[in-house]
């Protein structure tokens, strides 16, 4: 195949925007020419590797296998949520296993994936683009200062973070970000000279729209630690005729039986399901009949259940300040709340419940522009041209 040598690497093939991200700019850039892969750190456990259906025939490198069995040992670190062992163990180990001319470019989507990026770059040659989602600082600011009560530990976490953001801009080629907020300190941490744009997301839109919403709520992530589902019950005492469906995968699984009792103790089984892990079929058609989409976290970094919901002609209520909100028009096309602004969350959604056709017209709104603006084949044009920009190409 004619073109460059592209690897596209993750830490781990999960559930997530992240990783659905990544696989998409593989599929992409192999149809325009480029040979392309998938390049994951670590191999998940037997029968959770995420996306199946969507990955195809695209090719995967694990890097772990390649690894001796007996160094590919990890273990999460206490109080952080996704930094492991093998985050820091793994860029020597695998960078030994890498050939000099096997990439022209690694495009390293987050923070600590890009240690193993760095390593590649400084013992095999091969440069990196840094795909910076939420940088270390953002992090530590956003979820650890609720965990972390002592003001010395945390200033240090805050300083150790802005270093490791520095180092990551000042040794890739590029920056790539899906947020302006993040831009500015990226470019901050860089200086004039440092190449950085934002490059949204994008989502795979239905060609029909449906008129058909049903009476539901839709809640679309992968539950983990920082989701807090457990938000929603706030809004069900309030609001007793409408249903609310979560989809996505748990982890671990013990969170979703976790909340499961807790739906069944506060009695709200008939208002709110529960599904599981979908295929990108099956959510599609979820997010079609779905009265509205609702999110109760906020993803500074871009936030894909919104742009995917819009994609499959469904509207949203969603936190302000997300990337994905410089995609679309607050009133016209969605809602943008304050995280957590129980009041205005539910007078919305008794707005769009009194009158469907205010649902079915932002629906339609958000359709038409995800249709028209975000394409896969857009986003990966972009991702070529910011390497040519910084002379990869």
């Amino acid at each position: 195949m004619m073109g460059q040598m592209i690897g596209v690497l993750i830490d781990q093939l999960r559930y997530g925007g992240v990783e659905k991200v990544a696989i998409n700019e593989v599929r992409e850039l192999r149809k325009m020419g480029h040979n392309a892969v998938l390049v994951v750190m670590r191999r998940q456990r037997s029968g959770r590797c995420a996306f199946r259906e969507i990955i195809g025939e695209i090719p995967i490198i694990y890097l772990s296998d390649r690894i001796p069995r007996m160094l590919r040992l990890s273990f999460g670190f206490p109080i952080f949520a996704f930094f492991s062992l093998f985050h820091l163990s793994y860029p020597l180990l695998a960078a030994t296993k890498i050939k000099e001319d096997e990439f022209n470019v690694i495009v390293s989507h987050g923070t600590y994936t890009c240690f193993t990026a760095f390593a590649f770059w400084k013992l095999k040659k091969i440069p990196f683009i840094a795909y910076i989602w939420d940088p270390v600082d953002y992090i530590i600011e956003r979820v650890y200062t609720r965990k972390i009560r002592i003001r010395f530990i945390l200033s240090l976490m805050r300083v150790a973070g802005r270093l490791i953001d520095k180092f990551i801009v000042q040794n890739s080629k590029a920056i790539i970000t899906a947020n302006k907020r993040h831009l500015m300190y990226l470019k901050m941490l860089g200086g004039s000279e440092t190449v950085a744009q934002i490059i949204y997301p994008s989502a795979k839109p239905f060609e029909t729209f449906n008129v058909n919403k049903e009476n539901f709520i839709l809640l679309v992530t992968a539950w983990k630690e920082g989701k807090e589902p457990e938000y929603l019950f706030d809004i069900l005492r309030k609001i007793h005729d409408v249903r609310f469906v979560l989809a996505g995968d748990w982890l671990p699984e013990s969170y979703s039986r976790y909340f499961i009792d807790k739906v069944e103790t506060l009695g709200y089984e008939k208002q709110v399901s529960i599904t599981g892990k979908l295929s990108e079929e099956d959510l599609a058609k979820l997010y079609a009949q779905a009265l509205v989409f609702l999110q109760l976290r906020a993803d500074i970094g871009f936030g894909m259940p919104a742009l995917e919901a819009a994609s499959n002609g469904c509207t949203f209520i969603i936190p302000e300040g997300q990337g994905v909100c410089n995609l679309f028009e607050d009133g016209l096309d969605g809602f943008y709340v304050k995280e957590k602004d129980t009041e205005r969350i539910i007078n919305y959604i008794n707005v769009l419940k009194k009158d469907r056709k205010v649902a079915v017209r932002m629906a339609l709104n958000a359709w038409s522009k995800a249709k028209e603006k975000y394409s896969w084949t857009r986003h990966a044009k972009a991702l070529l041209m910011l390497m040519q920009r910084a002379g990869l190409l």
